[in-house]
């Protein structure tokens, strides 16, 4: 794999900033669905991440719901 392939590749995971964006709702607001339970995280040490996958299921729920 080239480093350009490597480039363009999206992320496996995102910050919590990051994944707002992809959602287009506020950090605040996937804290939230967090403490609901909607939301799956990761945590490596302090950071928060959220796997693209599971930004796919919850917009995936959000269509189905």
């Amino acid at each position: 794999m080239s480093e350009n392939e490597a480039a363009t590749e999206p992320p496996l995971l995102y910050t919590m900033e990051e994944a707002a964006d992809r959602l287009r709702v506020s950090r605040e607001y996937l804290y939230r669905m967090r403490q609901r339970g909607e939301l799956v995280v990761v945590k490596f040490g302090r950071r928060t991440l959220v796997e693209a996958t599971e930004i796919d299921r919850v917009i995936a729920a959000a269509r189905a719901a």
